[in-house]
């Protein structure tokens, strides 16, 4: 059905070059961004100083916000239904 379905097709390529420009777009005014805001630093050491500050609070979103998916993972390997699981 994948291959038949043109439209689904137009909109994965659509959505990819989206993608692909914000990554650019990102990766090209990020720098002229930390330029002007710390014009000491260049733009990559401010990023690797930044870096291990957003790792530890994604690292606490995750820990402490866990997605159901996360919490019925465990219960999976059990010999219950998925469905049974899942209307619980």
């Amino acid at each position: 059905m994948y291959d038949r379905n043109r439209f689904a097709k137009f909109l994965i390529y659509l959505f990819t070059a989206f993608w692909a420009a914000y990554l650019i777009l990102i990766g090209v005014t990020l720098p002229i961004a930390f330029e002007k805001g710390f014009p000491t630093m260049e733009p990559y050491d401010m990023l690797n100083a930044c870096l291990p500050g957003f790792l530890f609070i994604d690292f606490l979103l995750r820990f402490l916000f866990p997605t159901p998916v996360q919490q019925i993972k465990p219960y999976l390997l059990l010999p219950i239904k998925k469905q049974q699981l899942i209307n619980v």
